[in-house]
């Protein structure tokens, strides 16, 4: 009797141990997927990262482009008054020689 007793114990033994050992597979596994699934997320937000930071160089060149065409049109300006100062110089040195009085 001893023998079926035991026999019984370490049967109810193994069914509890492999029930606990199929619980931590199905465990494992859940992580597993779990871990797949994040590793899906990183992908799509590297991937949405790699856009922006394409869409943001991008931007930045523009801007450059902006800057560039901004500085040639100050350059111009300047340019601009210089020749009015000029021609403002001239226009009132002109009026004093023919007697004019110039405000």
């Amino acid at each position: 009797m001893e023998n079926g007793s035991l026999e019984q114990r370490f049967a109810a033994f193994e069914t509890k141990v492999s029930g606990q050992l199929t619980d931590i597979i199905g465990l494992l596994q859940q992580l597993v997927a779990e871990v797949r699934d994040q590793g899906h997320r990183l992908n799509a937000v590297e991937i949405r990262m790699n856009t922006f930071e394409n869409r943001m160089a991008g931007f930045e060149n523009r801007m450059a482009g902006f800057e560039q065409r901004l500085s040639v049109l100050e350059a111009r300006l300047n340019e601009q008054q210089q020749s009015i100062s000029l021609l403002n110089t001239f226009q009132r040195k002109m009026m004093q020689k023919m007697g004019i009085e110039y405000e």
